[in-house]
């Protein structure tokens, strides 16, 4: 963010509402901090640039309501959703450019542009008739989202897209944007003719109820990661959407989802797997983190590829039968087989096809020996019937 004394835009932009579960939820968060900044003149009008869906247009006639404020967008969708989601008497929007504000010189006592010099086809004309717009003695103050490194969200949306797909490297914005880092904010406003300009970050935490909460915005088609993610086709999004979740540290992805969302375990499952763990690997190291990082999960997995079977017990049990052609893994008994083995909490089970016949193995799910305690044998003959799940 920058602030300083005085001395159209390529963003998809057509559904307020989509906006706001997008990014407008957390740029409100970013309002008062920004105006706190600021430090507008005591008194005099003041502009919100680009203001999208209102947000620090509303913040700043709630803060000063006996200040005429005015908001102006190039967007009409976003203008008429801020207009009828306002109840501020002394707040107006208008739909207009950036690059060719239609108010007098030195008009506002104060200006701030939220998020859109970069999408502004020319951020330096836009900076210029900010200062234009702002009487001396003013202030005008911008922020932009820290593509490269800061705005995560968005980050590991590109992260995880270019690993699916090179060319979606050319829509990052962190690439595409230069000017979301301090040095060239600070350079656009003083080369508008803007003096004293001083720089510091804005942080907000972005909390996420679960997963989809998280994901289920990009499918909104506000703004380059949206608009990308619905360019594509289902099961390359739904890719995309697995290699998201897969990317994200389990401390994350405990944050952004319930413990027991299905789709973040197989996500990070899927991902072992392709990096070469074997099964009872990729099972074993998934539960055992997740575990430690959320005990009170419920953590009970069962995955197999038709020759080998792995499953695993939390907060739960299992049986295992073992009889003369077969190894069944039960959630529990079904009849009264005295050879039913009970096997208890935070416990691994494997069951595999080898040339020699199946055989079954539980172990702890701890980095200790991996004692065997049932292992069974059986002729090769057996082998198909060898496995069978209830």
């Amino acid at each position: 963010m920058a602030v300083a004394r005085s001395a159209g835009s390529s963003y998809h932009a057509t559904d307020g509402a989509a906006y706001e579960v997008f990014l407008g939820r957390w740029t409100r968060l970013l309002a008062e901090p920004l105006l706190d900044f600021a430090a507008f003149p005591d008194a005099g009008r003041l502009l919100d640039v680009g203001c999208g869906t209102g947000a620090l247009a509303s913040a700043m006639a709630a803060r000063w309501p006996g200040r005429q404020v005015v908001g102006m967008d190039i967007a009409p969708p976003y203008v008429a959703y801020a207009r009828s989601h306002s109840d501020h008497e002394n707040l107006v929007f208008d739909v207009a450019d950036a690059a060719r504000l239609p108010y007098a010189d030195a008009f506002f006592a104060g200006a701030a542009a939220q998020l859109v010099l970069n999408f502004v086809p020319d951020p330096a004309q836009a900076a210029r008739e900010m200062a234009r717009v702002t009487r001396p003695g003013g202030r005008v103050a911008a922020y932009v989202w820290d593509y490269a490194e800061g705005m995560e969200l968005i980050r590991r949306f590109w992260d995880a897209a270019a690993d699916l797909d090179p060319a979606a490297a050319d829509l990052d914005e962190g690439r595409r944007f230069p000017l979301c880092r301090p040095e060239p904010l600070a350079g656009l406003l003083r080369e508008a003719g803007l003096a004293e300009v001083t720089i510091r970050p804005l942080l907000v935490p972005t909390v996420f109820r679960d997963f989809d909460d998280y994901w289920t915005p990009f499918l909104g088609g506000q703004g380059p990661a949206p608009g990308y993610a619905l360019s594509l086709d289902e099961p390359r999004r739904a890719a995309l959407r697995e290699a998201l979740a897969a990317r994200l540290p389990v401390e994350e992805l405990l944050r952004l989802a319930a413990p027991t969302d299905s789709v973040t375990l197989w996500a990070l499952l899927r991902n072992r797997l392709q990096s070469g763990m074997t099964a009872a690997e990729a099972v074993e190291t998934t539960v055992a983190e997740v575990g430690e990082a959320a005990p009170d999960s419920r953590l009970n997995v069962l995955l197999t590829d038709g020759t080998q079977l792995v499953a695993t017990t939390w907060w739960h049990s299992l049986s295992v039968l073992c009889t003369e052609d077969s190894v069944v893994v039960a959630s529990e008994p079904w009849d009264d087989d005295p050879r039913w083995q009970a096997i208890d909490d935070r416990q691994l089970v494997v069951a595999s096809l080898r040339p020699d016949g199946p055989h079954a193995t539980v172990r702890p799910l701890t980095s200790g020996p991996r004692s065997t305690m049932i292992e069974v044998h059986l002729p090769p003959d057996h082998a198909a019937r060898s496995m069978r799940w209830r």
